[in-house]
């Protein structure tokens, strides 16, 4: 089982601009059902098949494809055979009542739905999740943060997921306490109705401490149905790390905000997004799994870290190369991506490259998993499941990265009008994403707006995403005094002094950032701004010919432009970079209009295209917009194909993958020497 916390290097989260995540070690977590057999299913043989009426669309493929071999046999026999012939099907109308009385020995068969139907999926209902806080109650002393995290927190986020994501509705859930360690044996013996999936929620029985850092909350997936779907799940909050009481240094709603996130991003977690669940996952339109089953625990596996799988302490499941890939960039900077369609699709519409193979995930683990649980924090800095929390008062996106990956599962229908186009990359090309941050001790061309290059902490820029003004997270580590600090990996030494690296965020593979918070522009109690400037809510950072300035703006989906209030007008936008003529206390200056897809994402190609049938986002165009691609999925004959016999992941494979990459490094070893010896 495994557990996957998040956390920061301050003790009071919300009163810090230096959150991070974290995936915890798992040791501390029961593990009752540890199987190391080859899988042909994660749930349990011996528990209770999931009661979804007879009607689950894999059920009704499996049926077909066993009724395909029937006919094809009947049909060589009988001259009146029809292999066409459909009998109309129908479901009753109170299949979905509740009913506490449920005995599955006497309920009815259900007859089959429609084919057509099913494939529409149009059958899925917003995903029902319960939660059980019998281990929260555990904990009186904190009876203020049991209300704040039972009332405000999860209901909260549950309704995020709720209106984020359908699944094909459960009739009677059952979830074993054999294998969440804080089950209910009621749950597995008797189920229960009106949920799809049921939370367990706890206080400070699996957080970490240490010297440096402190868990915020760990999340893990537990159970599943006999399509390998998470149904129960368990979610654990660190008291520690946040105060809710008078002695808070953070407004209540702030705090509420971070952990709202922090919620949202740890059910994220049990729901699917984990390396642990991609060799389960099913493709949507043949109801097969992705992977071939059986799915055998793999101990021979180079891990993103250097590590032996069988290092790692946990059962590790390597998916077919159709859903994972192992790559590598320049200067040898290793990688798992996740391939599957729609994420291969959503990655090219957001970061405007034609040629990505899909997303990668985060390359340094904070836990013991292979292959990354996170999406890339050099890529995906604020969405809302990368691997570290950005800084105070700069909001996570649920990306449209993650409704993909979801949708990828085969186990969900996602609501794209929920997804929200991250602005950290949006539209930056291949350069952004294949291409150091760092060349020659400068920021590249490409880069600009998005990393940092001086330590010199009397520069003020607007941070990536123009919320904040900010100064780069870039220090000489050799001359920090009073906390160790490891060098700096050879692979991420950008500059000629190897000592010089961000001091917390390195997660985005030790690329600086302008995201040390100096003053954000949504605050009200901003001091020393000058009379023309107007901050609070809608306010955003613009870089100037003086100090960076904030100004009321908003996006005009009319003019497809961004609008900006200044005293006595309001000007647009024409063009990125665009030089704007103010006076900022009676002095002449301008300011420069920001990327208007960093400042605007939602106005291109909204949810990355991902609502639009095999969308694609046109950026060739002056107004980039989503256009239909019918060849989708044919331009690249790789990608979503079930490729039952590309499972070798020797050191061999590793080996040919990294010298295809890293093509000015002489031999793998020396790779893996730079890369793993600090």
């Amino acid at each position: 089982m495994a557990f996957l916390s998040f956390c920061s290097s301050d003790p009071m989260l919300p009163s810090s601009n230096q959150h991070r995540r974290r995936t915890s070690s798992r040791r501390n977590l029961p593990n009752h059902n540890k199987r190391s057999d080859p899988l042909y299913q994660r749930r349990d043989p011996n528990d209770r098949p999931i009661d979804y009426g007879g009607n689950h669309p894999y059920e009704i493929m499996q049926k077909k494809r066993n009724l395909i071999e029937k006919r094809r046999q009947l049909n060589s026999t009988f001259h009146w055979y029809d292999p066409t012939f459909s009998v109309d099907d129908y479901i009753h109308d109170d299949w979905y009542d509740t009913d506490d009385t449920y005995d599955p020995a006497t309920d009815p068969d259900f007859p089959l739905v429609a084919e057509s139907e099913y494939f529409g999926r149009d059958k899925f209902l917003p995903i029902r999740i319960k939660f059980d806080t019998r281990y929260m109650d555990e904990n009186p002393v904190d009876e203020a943060k049991n209300e704040f995290i039972t009332f405000d927190i999860l209901p909260a986020a549950i309704q995020f997921w709720t209106k984020a994501l359908s699944v094909y509705p459960v009739k009677r859930l059952f979830v074993s306490d054999l294998s969440c360690s804080l089950g209910n044996p009621a749950h597995r013996l008797y189920g229960m109705n009106d949920a799809d999936m049921i939370l367990y929620i706890s206080a400070d029985k699996f957080c970490e401490t240490g010297a440096n850092v402190d868990s915020i909350a760990g999340a893990d997936s537990c159970d599943w149905d006999q399509y390998d779907r998470p149904i129960g799940g368990i979610v654990d909050f660190c008291y520690s790390s946040f105060d809710i009481g008078p002695n808070a240094t953070k407004s209540i709603e702030e705090t509420r905000r971070i952990m709202i996130e922090v919620a949202i991003h740890e059910i994220g977690h049990v729901i699917g997004l984990q390396s642990d669940n991609m060799a389960f996952f099913y493709d949507r339109l043949t109801g097969n799994p992705r992977t071939p089953r059986p799915v055998k625990d793999r101990g021979d596996i180079e891990c993103v870290t250097g590590k032996m799988s069988s290092e790692v302490g946990r059962e590790t499941y390597r998916p077919a190369s159709s859903t994972l890939r192992f790559g590598a960039h320049y200067p040898g900077i290793p990688y798992f991506e996740v391939v599957t369609p729609t994420v291969q699709r959503i990655a090219r519409n957001h970061y405007n490259c034609s040629s990505m193979k899909g997303l990668r995930l985060e390359n340094q683990p904070t836990s013991d998993d292979c292959f990354g649980d996170h999406w890339e924090e050099r890529l995906a800095w604020d969405s809302v499941m990368s691997a570290t929390l950005t800084p105070n008062g700069i909001p996570e996106h649920m990306s449209p990265f993650t409704l993909a990956i979801m949708e990828d599962s085969g186990w969900y229908k996602a609501n794209w009008t929920i997804a929200r186009n991250p602005s950290f990359g949006h539209g930056a090309g291949c350069d952004f994403v294949n291409k150091p941050c760092i060349v020659d001790d400068t920021v590249p061309s490409y880069g600009e707006s998005y990393f940092c290059d001086t330590t010199d902490k009397i520069v003020v820029k607007c941070d990536p995403t123009h919320r904040m003004m900010a100064t780069c997270n870039l220090y000489d580590l050799s001359k920090k005094t009073g906390q160790e600090f490891p060098p700096v990996p050879q692979v991420y030494r950008y500059f000629s002094n190897p000592s010089l690296g961000p001091l917390r965020n390195r997660q985005s593979d030790w690329c600086p950032m302008f995201s040390e918070r100096f003053i954000s522009c949504e605050d009200p109690s901003m001091y020393n701004k000058y009379e023309e400037e107007s901050v609070g809510e809608g306010s955003r950072c613009f870089n100037s010919s003086k100090r960076p300035v904030c100004f009321q703006t908003s996006c005009s989906s009319e003019l497809n432009a961004l609008l900006v209030k200044l005293p006595d007008k309001s000007v647009k936008c024409d063009y990125d970079g665009q030089r704007i003529d103010v006076t900022l206390d009676g002095e002449s200056a301008y300011f420069e209009c920001p990327r208007l897809a960093t400042i605007c994402p939602d106005l291109i190609c909204p949810s990355g295209c991902g609502g639009a049938d095999n969308g694609i986002c046109d950026w060739t165009s002056s107004y980039p917009k989503c256009v239909a691609n019918p060849k989708m999925g044919k331009d690249d004959p790789e990608m979503g194909k079930d490729n039952r016999n590309d499972l070798d992941f020797t050191e061999t494979s590793v080996a040919k993958n990294y010298n295809i990459a890293i093509c000015n490094i002489a031999t793998l070893s020396l790779v893996l020497y730079h890369l793993f010896s600090f």
